[in-house]
């Protein structure tokens, strides 16, 4: 009996061995490499590289048409699409409309008093059809005199664009047909106004979007290609300014995201 431990011994060290070495490999944390690796920048994320079309494309013909493919790298390099997006200012949360407060309007007066103090031609001014961003667009365009008028666009209204992760209490109470018809309608925002800019612009574009705090933060989630679900992460204050830069490239440049340096420390609010 006693000349048979040193086996017994050896076969349960072996197999101690081989289950140690199968769960390392089966708990092994190491990244997987494939052919799609998702941490890696989609160049074509808005179906507009022009370097991605087919000839007989009706897209490539439009992109190519006015100006040359080789032209238009050599032309337009350095052009890019900058995207201002504002948060409409504080507002009265157990109104029926909803309006801006004294505060929230004199928050969007300091707001835009900053983006005319920046030097920018803007062309393009578009707000959400809810209340309190109409005002708040109403506000800036006194004091911007754009060209155009605003445009009220029903797909930049608030709402919930994705269950976010990690859940809180309160997002956790929401029913799944929130997100199912926020969702799409935001995203069809964002791929409506996000996007490089076109073959025959030749100079830097300014826009500016005034909308809402989970629209904003979901844009920013989805033009940087992270998790769209990270976008309650952040905190966007009223009448704060986020800057998105899109060159011809397509590669996408958060400037700022919710500045405020702006406003008096106790005009700040969330």
């Amino acid at each position: 009996m006693f000349r048979r431990a040193p086996v017994l011994v050896s076969f349960l060290a072996a197999t101690s061995k081989t289950s140690d070495d199968s769960f390392r490999r089966k708990t092994s944390v190491e990244p997987r490499i494939t052919d799609q690796d998702p941490l890696s920048w989609d160049n074509n994320w808005d179906k507009r590289d022009a370097e991605s079309f087919l000839p007989s494309d009706k897209l490539y013909e439009q992109n190519t048409k006015k100006v040359g493919l080789a032209d238009k790298k050599a032309k337009n390099k350095s052009v890019s699409r900058n995207l201002f997006l504002v948060r409409h200012g504080q507002y009265y949360t157990d109104g029926k409309d909803k309006n801006l407060t004294d505060l929230g309007r004199k928050q969007a007066e300091l707001c835009a008093e900053r983006l005319s103090r920046l030097g920018f031609h803007f062309t393009r001014f578009v707000s959400s059809e809810k209340q309190r961003a109409v005002e708040t667009a109403s506000i800036i365009s006194r004091f911007m005199q754009p060209d155009d008028e605003f445009q009220y666009d029903s797909l930049l209204n608030e709402g919930s664009p994705v269950r976010p992760d990690p859940v809180t209490s309160e997002t956790a109470r929401k029913q799944d047909l929130c997100y199912y018809e926020d969702g799409p309608r935001i995203e069809a925002a964002f791929r409506r106004y996000f996007h490089r800019p076109a073959a025959d612009q030749t100079a830097d574009s300014f826009e500016i979007f005034v909308c809402h705090a989970n629209v904003i933060r979901y844009f920013v989630c989805r033009a940087l290609q992270i998790q769209s679900n990270a976008w309650r992460r952040m905190s966007i204050a009223h009448c704060s300014i986020t800057w998105v830069k899109i060159s011809q490239s397509g590669r996408v440049h958060l400037r700022s995201l919710g500045d405020t340096g702006f406003m008096p420390a106790n005009m700040i609010t969330y």
